[in-house]
């Protein structure tokens, strides 16, 4: 995942919080931000790492079905700063 190296636009508050629904086959077909975790650049580089993220696909009686879920990203509050 790429990041910002210094965090600019806020303070890192939380973790950003993402809706994902997931296909049957297990790629990504919608990723929607739920909550910010404080810093635009970071919830931007959160739901890009999302969506090119691949998964093995959810089943229900041993059928792969789509699935939506909600996935906390937590982000280092140091992150992008020196020591």
């Amino acid at each position: 995942m790429r990041v910002p190296g210094v965090v600019t636009k806020g303070s890192v508050t939380g973790p950003a919080i993402l809706r994902v629904h997931i296909s049957a086959e297990g790629t990504v077909l919608r990723t929607v931000l739920m909550e910010s975790c404080g810093n635009t650049d970071l919830d931007e580089a959160s739901l890009h790492a999302m969506r090119v993220m691949r998964f093995s696909p959810y089943t229900v009686d041993g059928v792969p079905v789509d699935v939506t879920l909600a996935v906390p990203m937590h982000i280092p509050k140091r992150l992008g700063r020196s020591h």
